[in-house]
């Protein structure tokens, strides 16, 4: 489905900030990676080669469009200005914080590390919303801030120096006129707010072994028919909807907020029409900024809040489009924003990183069965088994699995293209095994899914929406502004 983006404001010319490589040492320790020597470094791995030493993959980024530099700074509060010249206020987009900078050589020990490299070291997914703030000398400037699961995450904004992200915008199907993606826009805004006060994030189990509930189109509307129950349903409704949304099987972790808030804003318009006799009440606690009055985000009352037009219908009626409850073809039916991961896509993702074609099968097989070995663990994490024992049958069939891929890997096939074919039935296997199930366990919205849309790597079959990489944030103190 091609698509169409909001479009950029008009003084997004290009960089403003160029990288100082001696600050860069200062902030982080790249351990036997030595010193970064290019921009790019800071967003690659290292994997080993053949023969000793290792080899640069360009994992975060796209060779083919280089990296644009995004200066932040809290020191700056929201007055993020570099941000603000790419998001406008109103906006949503999405930050992907990762320690890639950190962690560049893909060699992890310890369960932790384990952890972090099965998800590209990307470890959080904060919001960001763009808004209007009031300007130093008076009147109303752009500015930006972000929203997260927890709520206090980061104080409302962009976090550490050691802690970078990579922004990413949404992007909206060519057949929605600009003026209706304005509208979905609000919405998602709204409804991020929404669901940021009143969902819970997964203290202990956040890492993968926290379900992704919310399958399908219609288990996102039946959350949001909760959500809504909480905020201005009768005393009765409030207390089983509030209780409802603490069970352990309807917690929200960091990415799953932004997965929530953007399928509920396209399929879930906060109008008259849709919401019948709750619309008043949905409006009064927008317009009082009631749903927000509590949010332990300092910079939660300046994001706008606004219910939705009575024109404004769910994306699946403007795109002509029936959505699906998912099936053994498709594990998400059809209607999402996005398409979440499965185990298929993970062992997919670093299956791809040893470029086997090119090192030939020889060299290539023992590399990339000892990485696959390594991040095995956090494979049984991700889909949902990290609580389970050996003896568990589900994690005996995923244990047995995983030893056919590894042995798959480790020997050599009579060519590249013999190995993608057997590879092929395997990976099926996969997703038949370890594929979602309807309580939500083998799925997953990890931070690092969002960056694989945006370079095209997953599987885009099902979604209706996209997200696109706008830039690399960097801290301005590792920065030096141009001229």
């Amino acid at each position: 489905m091609s698509e169409a983006t909001i479009s950029h404001p008009p003084d997004a010319t290009g960089p403003r900030y160029v990288v100082d490589l001696g600050k860069v040492a200062q902030v982080w320790d790249r351990g036997r990676a030595g010193l970064a020597r290019s921009v790019e470094d800071l967003f690659s791995t290292a994997i080993p080669a053949p023969g000793g030493g290792y080899r640069k993959i360009a994992t975060h980024y796209d060779p083919s469009r280089g990296i644009n530099v995004i200066a932040y700074d809290d020191a700056w509060g929201p007055r993020q200005g570099d941000i603000s010249r790419y998001f406008r206020p109103g906006e949503v987009f999405i930050c992907v914080k990762h320690h890639k900078p950190e962690y560049p050589i893909l060699d992890a020990e310890g369960e932790e590390a384990v952890r972090s490299a099965v998800k590209f070291d990307a470890t959080h997914v904060s919001v960001g919303v763009g808004v209007q703030i009031a300007g130093p000398e008076g009147g109303q400037q752009a500015g930006a801030v972000t929203v997260n699961n927890p709520q206090s995450y980061g104080e409302g904004l962009f976090g550490e120096r050691h802690y970078p992200m990579i922004f990413l915008r949404l992007t909206f199907p060519a057949a929605v006129p600009a003026a209706m993606r304005a509208m979905y826009m609000d919405n998602i805004r709204t409804w991020l707010m929404i669901a940021n006060a009143f969902t819970n994030f997964p203290q202990e189990h956040y890492d993968g072994d926290d379900p992704l509930g919310t399958l399908s189109v219609t288990a996102i509307r039946q959350l949001g028919d909760r959500l809504l129950e909480a905020a201005v349903g009768t005393f009765e409704q409030r207390h089983a909807a509030r209780r409802w949304l603490r069970q352990e099987a309807n917690l929200i972790y960091c990415s799953e907020l932004a997965h929530v808030a953007i399928n509920l804003g396209i399929h879930y318009p906060l109008s008259r029409p849709v919401l019948g006799e709750r619309f008043a009440a949905v409006q009064e606690a927008l317009q009082t900024h009631a749903v927000v009055e509590d949010n332990e985000n300092p910079y939660a009352n300046s994001v706008a809040l606004k219910s939705a037009p009575e024109s404004l219908r769910p994306i699946a009626e403007v795109l002509g489009l029936t959505p699906t409850e998912p099936s053994a073809g498709r594990p998400f039916g059809e209607g999402l924003a996005l398409r979440p991961m499965t185990m298929a896509d993970l062992v997919r993702e670093y299956v791809q990183l040893v470029p086997r074609e090119t090192w030939g099968e020889q060299e290539a097989a023992p590399i990339q069965a000892r990485l696959f070995r390594m991040i095995r663990l956090g494979m049984i994490t991700q889909v949902g088994l990290g609580r389970t024992t050996a003896g568990d049958p589900r994690r005996q069939a995923v244990d047995r699995l995983l030893d056919a891929f590894e042995v798959y890997l480790a020997t050599p096939a009579a060519s590249y293209q013999a190995f993608r074919e057997g590879l092929g039935p395997l990976l099926r296997e996969a997703a038949a095994i370890a594929g979602p199930r309807p309580d939500g366990t083998g799925a997953f919205m990890p931070p690092h899914c969002w960056l694989l849309h945006a370079l095209g790597r997953l599987p885009q079959a099902g979604s209706v929406m996209g997200v696109e990489v706008v830039g690399y944030g960097l801290h301005n103190d590792i920065l030096e502004r141009r001229g």
